[in-house]
């Protein structure tokens, strides 16, 4: 990207979160498996999984995809980390549920070694330094914070539990305290980008040391249906690199899941190089797209993704979610054959920039 902001960090030059930080050996398996994809390959380069379902919060606007089963074992969550790694998985990030719940958190990133690009999605909820420093030390690359408003009681409510404000801002600091790239994320929306509201936002996150701000698009979730698809200007503003950057103590970076994800970059790339495993291993092209297309902890992984290859041929220009669950509803169950059907109508107007640039 020609107008990105990198940011230097102890594993090299983070130019966005969707790929590994350039100089870092997690980077150089990011291209091979890029080349690989350009040759033909079906390679699962990002992967979210969930660790568990458990979680102190009830927010809102939570994606995770609930298992109904028993959280997986070390053991499990190890095999199939090796499963990704042997597929050419170059970036993995743990969420839930709230992955801090793991007592066997650190270990579980230690295992990834630094040939995968390691990140961590979370309420910050239970951190403190010791467990900060821990997590650094087992290569922790980035850690992402959830922050709905700079006011307390604002973001406590959205998150349905006292003390998160405090707990995500204490999080921050920790994490960026001991190295490892701290944003602050949260989900956009009319409100937060309104005058005088934004510029308060952006200035709190400058003032509290994070190194980016995140803002997720709004998407229908299973947990209400208080989700409105945004309107074009507000997507512009959301297009713009420029987002924020002559705020006064903005952070080095803010950026928006609008653009990264757009026809111009990225595009959707939900079950192409991109994966979310739930806490069951339940596999589904993204934690939007309620449709598993199989379970990595009873099959494994290869086989799962041979469903995926045979039924998501290619990257969309645009979000697959949001063409299937629709808005304002929120997501019903869907059939794998309406789920196909629906993906194939996306297909037609080719691929996103970056993805032809590879081809």
């Amino acid at each position: 990207m020609r107008d990105a902001r990198p940011i230097r960090t102890r594993y090299g030059i983070d130019i966005h979160h969707l790929a590994p930080p350039v100089g870092s050996r997690a980077f150089g398996r990011y291209l091979n498996s890029l080349k690989r994809v350009s040759h033909g390959e079906r390679v699962p380069v990002m992967a979210h999984i969930s660790l568990t379902d458990r979680c102190d919060c009830g927010c809102e606007r939570c994606s995770n995809i609930p298992s109904g089963r028993v959280e997986p074992t070390f053991e499990m969550v190890g095999r199939l980390l090796a499963e990704l790694k042997d597929a050419g998985t170059a970036c993995v990030a743990f969420t839930g549920g709230e992955p801090l719940l793991r007592d066997d958190l650190v270990d579980i990133v230690g295992l990834c070694g630094e040939e995968v690009c390691t990140t961590l999605f979370t309420t910050g909820i239970g951190l403190d330094a010791g467990r900060a420093s821990q997590l650094a030390g087992a290569g922790l690359c980035r850690a992402f914070v959830s922050l709905d408003h700079f006011d307390r009681e604002s973001h406590d409510n959205t998150r349905h539990r006292p003390g998160t404000f405090d707990d995500a801002v204490r999080a921050m600091g920790l994490f960026k305290k001991y190295g490892v790239h701290t944003a602050a994320q949260a989900v956009a929306s009319e409100e937060l980008l309104s005058e005088g509201v934004w510029e308060r936002y952006v200035s709190f996150c400058g003032s509290i040391g994070v190194d980016e701000i995140l803002l997720l698009d709004p998407m229908p979730v299973r947990t209400g249906s208080k989700t409105r698809e945004l309107p074009e200007h507000t997507k512009m503003r959301l297009r713009d690199p420029g987002l924020g950057q002559s705020i006064k103590g903005a952070p080095v970076r803010i950026s928006t899941m609008t653009r990264l994800e757009g026809p111009d970059y990225l595009g959707c790339q939900a079950g192409y190089t991109f994966i979310y495993i739930n806490a069951g291993g339940d596999v589904y092209p993204c934690d939007f797209l309620p449709v598993s297309f199989g379970n990595v902890y009873a099959e494994g992984l290869g086989e799962v993704l041979d469903s995926l290859s045979a039924n998501i041929e290619a990257p969309s220009r645009h979000c697959l979610a949001s063409h299937m669950n629709g808005f304002p509803n929120v997501p019903r169950p869907v059939s794998l054959t309406d789920a196909v059907d629906i993906i194939k109508s996306c297909r037609g107007d080719g691929l996103p920039v970056l993805m032809e640039w590879i081809k």
